[in-house]
């Protein structure tokens, strides 16, 4: 990361990482992955941590985020 700039979001790092796998010569990802995967980041991860930056994500953080995924998905989620 350059200095001055600020540090990306989840939510741009995410789409950057689904980027990547779709793109990805060596061992290419399935579309039915893909599909999983966003949805995963779409349903239950950005929803919370979309607008973090990751710079300021941590332990705290992630503490906070189980705690909401515990009160909105069944025990065999």
């Amino acid at each position: 990361m350059k200095v001055g700039l600020p540090a990306p979001t989840f939510a741009e790092q995410s789409d950057l990482w689904l980027e990547r796998l779709r793109t990805r010569k060596r061992k290419p990802i399935k579309e039915s992955s893909l599909a999983s995967y966003s949805g995963y980041l779409n349903n239950w991860i950005r929803p919370h941590l979309g607008p973090v930056s990751l710079a300021e994500f941590g332990p705290l953080q992630m503490r906070d985020f189980v705690s909401q995924l515990a009160v909105s998905l069944s025990p065999k989620t």
